[in-house]
Parts: C-alpha cells; structure tokens; sequence
C-alpha cells in the first residue's frame, strides 16, 4: 500500500515537472527565444533576439504610458523603437501574447484571447516561423517551403526606416511602402505625417502631412537629391534611389556604417537622420528637415521664392508680382504671384519689333520648383526649346538629369549653398533687370556711383571750410568784444599844425578820397611827430 502511494506520489510529482517545464516554454519566461512556432509562443515581457543579438523583439511601454505594445529595438539602445506591431490597439496590461495562430499568421492576443494584431495574409500554412533577423526585420517564413518569406515588418514600417528598409512606390500597381510617424512621444498610433516614395518623371521623397504635401527632397540626379542643401553623394550622405525595372521604385535609408545610422520621421513632421556615437553611447543628430519655415512645401505660393534669411521671407520671382497685393504684404502667401509684362506670344496681334524677343532671368542658388517635365536634349537646345514655348515658365539643367522644363512653378527656395541656376522665361521689357545684361547696367550705374561719390566728397570739403571760417569769425568777435580797458597812452597822438603839414595843409593833391567820417588823405610819414599826451593842441 505504501509503495502504490509512493509511485502515485512520484507520478503526480513528474506530472507537475512537465507541466512547468511545458509553462515555462509557452510563457517565453525564459530570458530570450530565437524564434516564435505554433508551439511556442512569447508572453510580456519575453524577449524575441536576433541570431547576432543587434535587434530585439518584446514588449514595451512608450514614455507616460502605461499602455503595452510590440515592438522592435536596438539592443543597445532599448529606447529607440524601429517598429510597433499593435499602433492602434494597445494591450492595456501584461497580459499580451505574441504566437502563430492556426491560420499561420503571427498575432497579438490579450488576456481575452482577443485579436489585437495580425499580419494577415492569406495562406494555408501551419507550420509558419517568426524569426527576427539581424537586419532589425521580423519575418514570417515557411518551414515546409524552405524558410521562403511570407510577410515581413520591413513592408509595414511605422516611422523609422534603417539600413534594407525600402521606402517604395510601383508604377505598375499603386502600392506603396511609406513611413508613417507616431500621434506623440507616448502613443505610437498613426501620426498626421508619412513619408513617400514619389517616382514620377523624376523622383523624389516627400513627406504629407494629411493629403497634403508639407517637405520634398527635390529631384534625384543619380547620386543626390538636388533639393537637399549640402548633400553631397550616396557614399557620404546614405541615401540612394533604385529602379528595379519590374515597377518599383524606392528609396533606401542610410546604408553606411551598417546599422549605426537611423532616419526617423517624428511626431512633429521632422525627418532626422542620426548615428550611434559609441564613445557617447547615444544618437547624434545629422541632418533634418525641414530645418525653417523656407523648407515648408509652397510657403510663398505659385512663382514665390523663400529666403529664411530675408525679412519678410517671400518674394515673387523675377518678373512676376503678387497676385493679391494687399494680402501679399500682411504676410499671407499662399495665393503666390502672377507674369508682370506678358510674353510676346501671350500678346493677341504683336507686331513688336523681332529684335526685341524675350528672354530670360538666371537665378542661382536654387532648390527647383516641384513639377519638372523632363527631357534628353542638351542645355543650349533645352533653352531654345523653352524660349519658343509660351507655355514654358522655365528651364534648368542637371548632368544627371537633363533638361528640366515647368509650365507651372510652386515650392521654390533660394539656397546659400550648393543650389541649382533657374532661368524664368521673361518679356524683353524685364531683361533690364537681368544679370546676363549686367555689361549694359554697369555702363550706366558706375558713373553714377563715381559721380555721386565725388559730389558727397566736395560738399564735405566745402562744408568743412564753412565750419573752420566760422571758427576765426567766432574768435575776431569774441576779441572785439572783449571790454577790459585799453591803455590809452599806448596810442600815438598828433597834433594839428603836425597833420596839416604832413598833408601839405590838406592840399587836394593829397586827398584819396571821401567816407562818412570826412576827407582822407595821404601824408608824408617823415613830417609826422608824435606828441605827449599831456600837451595842448
């Protein structure tokens, strides 16, 4: 009887053991998997790690929050989170599990066994993987079909893209692959802001804010984004556009350095590129934008300009005008600017004298207007071609590009550096102002400079001699008026008979002339004694 209860014991005692060995797997208590199956699953907190441990998968809460979501994070860096699985439904406590349903998807669950997240495609394997990769990409992969991929996060970003993620768009089918920014630092669903791969007649990389665009790179020339200030070469700046000639073009993210550089588009609408500082043991910021107010798509309107360096920032291009004056001058842009002098094609029954054709305003510096029309043809014929278009606004050339022509021109920015020259298709009467007819203004603008230069140096001159002439008048006076007493035995005296006889008693021969005090005449200096003051005359 003893030894029955004793194998009773024993068997009841092994039965426990399995059923925590069997817990402990199916709650991912264990400190990290590699990998999630139909059998193993991964409960809050586990930890899903990437073969080489770059990359972690688990359960986090953002910062304020007590909300939980799955995510993926550098693992030396636990606080930077590259993508969230449940944005829009968070798991209110710890309850949350990560596993492979039967319908070989991976998905989240609550408490409740409730469906928060799935990767939801359609396939009828059950025997799917989820495993995450060094690169930072959670994939579920078929066993049975030699670990061939059937979904994968790097499809599904949320608002960072790091080195492999692709940011694409297909010609052939719409579909798109577009970062989308968090609502705020605490809550990781849909922001108002995304990132898009625009592959148009040329490519670009915006950023929407709604339905709206609110940044854009500029044109890509094969080696930048010509819109970008300061960018230099994929090499240096980390940053490449691909065609894959099956309809997908995309954009890749920084791929230098491996994984120590991050492009995140934050909650605001910022898109910052930042690398890991290993001595510093954090992110270092790069490059962002928008970096001003000019880099906000279309802030000064159809054919404005923006200089953040200028006040106000807006101005209309050369040979154009605002639209709306009144508007214009109390700061708001948008309605942008319209043709002062109209075209000689514009013009109904020119009969303008041929030789006064129109032309063109250079302006340097540039980053481009948005809608280019793109052609093969060399600069010179790209300009002849715009000059006999009416509807041509425009015309630049890029060695990567080719000719680049606008019938319509928004989102134009003067740059300080590293810009582009952007000729605007003008009337004759505008070329006055041109720099390509500098020869003709300086003919008449260095001599008036020189002339207006010497005229302010003569009448400093002249009013500087009036001051000094002042001065000595000023001090004649003031002795004039100076009343201390004259010492009057000082002064000559002479007597009469001595003045008559100097004068020859006052001979008219002698006399020089007649004033308000009486004749005056010359005398002989050797008749002339001076007598005492004392004596009568």
């Amino acid at each position: 009887m003893s030894n029955s209860s004793s194998r009773r014991r024993n068997l009841q005692y092994f039965v426990h053991i399995i059923l925590v060995i069997l817990r402990f797997i199916d709650t991912g208590l264990c400190s990290e998997v590699d990998n999630i199956t139909s059998i193993q699953s991964l409960r809050d907190p586990g930890i899903l790690s990437s073969p080489g441990g770059v990359f972690k998968l688990g359960f986090f809460s953002p910062q304020n929050s007590t909300n939980r979501y799955v995510g993926i994070w550098y693992n030396f860096s636990v606080t930077t989170v590259i993508w969230v699985a449940n944005r829009d439904k968070p798991l209110r406590d710890s309850s949350g599990v990560v596993k492979i349903s039967r319908d070989g998807n991976v998905v989240i669950t609550n408490g409740e066994e409730e469906i928060l997240w799935s990767s939801n495609v359609s396939t009828s394997q059950v025997n799917s993987i989820g495993l995450l990769q060094d690169s930072g990409n959670f994939v579920l992969v078929d066993h049975r079909d030699n670990m061939s991929t059937i979904w994968q996060s790097f499809e599904h970003p949320s608002d960072s893209t790091i080195p492999r993620m692709r940011i694409s768009e297909n010609t052939r089918t719409g579909e798109m692959v577009e970062a989308r920014s968090w609502r705020s630092p605490s809550d990781p669903n849909i922001g108002d802001f995304s990132l898009r791969m625009n592959s148009g007649v040329i490519p670009q990389v915006y950023i929407w804010k709604g339905n709206r665009p609110y940044w854009r790179t500029g044109q890509w020339n094969g080696q930048i984004f010509i819109g970008v200030q300061n960018m230099y070469a994929v090499v240096s700046d980390g940053f490449n556009v691909v065609n894959d000639r099956e309809g997908t073009v995309y954009f890749t993210g920084p791929i230098r350095d491996n994984f120590l550089r991050i492009l995140v588009l934050d909650w605001r609408g910022n898109l910052v590129q930042s690398y890991w500082n290993v001595t510093e043991t954090n992110w270092k910021i790069i490059w962002s934008a928008p970096s001003n107010n000019c880099e906000v798509y279309g802030t000064c309107g159809p054919f404005g300009s923006c200089n953040h360096l200028e006040s106000p920032v807006c101005s209309c291009l050369k040979g154009f005008e605002p639209k709306h004056r009144e508007e214009w001058e109390k700061g708001n842009w948008t309605s942008g600017c319209v043709r002062r002098s109209a075209l000689q094609c514009e013009v109904k029954n020119n009969t303008a004298n041929s030789s006064k054709e129109d032309g063109f305003l250079k302006m340097e510096l540039m980053k481009l207007p948005d809608f280019a029309e793109r052609s093969s043809t060399s600069e010179d014929l790209c300009r002849s071609q715009c000059l006999g278009n009416c509807s041509c606004i425009g015309y630049a050339f890029d060695s990567g590009i080719g000719c680049m022509s606008w019938s319509e021109m928004i989102d134009i920015q003067q740059f300080q550096s590293s810009g582009k020259d952007l000729y605007i298709h003008v009337a004759n009467s505008e070329l006055v102002f041109s720099a390509d007819h500098g020869k003709d203004i300086k003919k008449i603008v260095i001599p008036v400079i020189v002339g207006s230069l010497t005229l302010c140096v003569c009448l400093f001159l002249c009013y500087t001699m009036v001051i000094r002439r002042r001065g000595v008048k000023r001090e004649e006076v003031a002795l004039l008026g100076n009343k201390s007493p004259v010492n009057m035995e000082e002064l000559p005296v002479f007597s009469l008979d001595t003045i008559a006889n100097a004068t020859s008693q006052f001979n008219e021969d002698n006399k020089l002339g007649q004033g308000g005090f009486g004749p005056v005449y010359k005398v002989r200096v050797s008749s002339l004694s001076i007598t005492s003051h004392n004596s009568s005359y």
